[in-house]
């Protein structure tokens, strides 16, 4: 059978791809290109569009099927694209029936996201003999924060019982698994809506205990969880950062800095500002500002519906990055 998955955006992403291949397979689905897709930017949603053109020219007899978060959001729009033959929603596409030969000419299934309010666990069979696995904790997320539009793509936050999470991470490691990936949208607020309300490090703390023979664990490191959070902000997405970052963690991209001042505000986060404290310090050793100067600018960004405020900075940090001899 012929099922092809290409997959935009972020780790729940991938694993839901390998769980979307093993239910499209279960349903009997051939000749198939399944499309998952991402809207955490505007750029996001133009290469899912463009992705889906390229599907449709070079697989010109196969049924393109789009879901992800983009649909989710915006089910009319990829609907209103010819090149596709059925859109799925986020909670739909992990469902075996939606790919059965009998369903597919309903063309667009796409329930209310926020009525759901549990996540079961996906027996996914490997990951194309990768050493590396991921296993899905957490859906969703309860925060509202201004510009981002992933709670309604993902609906609220829900975890995964530890039981099930330890019986997946069992199976990987006797699959080979050599390193597992926990993953979510905001794995954070793992076990909030649970008996309990465990929190992810007791969560860890079982799979290392039950799983012995597992070598590496992930995240692995508190700043490894800040950064997960960072980059659903609405400051990275506006800015267009989160690619970046992302292209430069999984080794797609260079990764350079202008000089070595700039170099040590940014080695952690790999050459891509992040965080408020991050453009404070690159105003002072980029720019030129004073450390007064920059907590103002932190003000201003605090405050960006106040029209004006950041225009102020505008000048005096492409002036102040000239005179260094940077390229703004």
């Amino acid at each position: 059978m012929s099922i092809d998955i290409i997959t935009l955006g972020c780790r729940l992403n991938t694993y839901e791809s390998e769980v979307m291949r093993a239910k499209a397979l279960e349903a009997g689905l051939d000749n198939a290109v399944i499309v998952n897709t991402c809207a955490v930017t505007s750029e996001a949603v133009r290469q899912a569009r463009q992705s889906i053109r390229r599907a449709r020219k070079d697989n010109p007899d196969a049924r393109i099927i789009v879901t992800g978060c983009a649909v989710q959001t915006d089910p009319e729009a990829f609907a209103g694209m010819p090149e596709v033959d059925k859109v799925l929603g986020n909670a739909d596409k992990l469902q075996t029936a939606s790919y059965r030969l009998e369903t597919l000419n309903e063309r667009v299934v796409v329930n209310d996201i926020m009525s759901v309010k549990e996540t079961a666990s996906h027996l996914v069979a490997g990951f194309d003999g990768r050493a590396r696995a991921f296993v899905q904790i957490q859906n969703g997320c309860d925060h509202r924060c201004t510009f981002c539009i992933i709670p309604y793509g993902r609906g609220p936050s829900r975890s995964v019982p530890a039981g099930s999470v330890v019986e997946d991470v069992k199976r990987l490691v006797g699959q080979g698994v050599r390193e597992i990936v926990l993953t979510g949208v905001d794995i954070t607020s793992y076990g909030a809506d649970l008996p309990g309300t465990p929190k992810l490090g007791r969560l860890m703390d079982q799979i290392l205990r039950l799983v012995p023979d597992l070598p590496r664990l992930r995240p692995n490191k508190f700043y490894d969880l800040v950064i997960e959070v960072a980059i659903v902000r609405p400051g990275p997405i506006q800015g267009n950062m989160v690619h970046p970052y992302l292209r430069r963690r999984a080794g797609e991209e260079e990764v350079t800095y202008p000089n070595a001042e700039i170099g040590e505000v940014l080695k952690n986060t790999l050459g891509v500002p992040l965080f408020q404290e991050q453009a404070m310090r690159l105003a002072v050793v980029a720019a030129g500002f004073t450390p007064g100067e920059a907590d103002q600018l932190r003000r201003a960004m605090a405050g960006w519906r106040k029209p004006g405020l950041i225009e102020q900075f505008h000048r005096k940090l492409i002036d102040g990055m000239l005179a260094k001899g940077l390229s703004p």
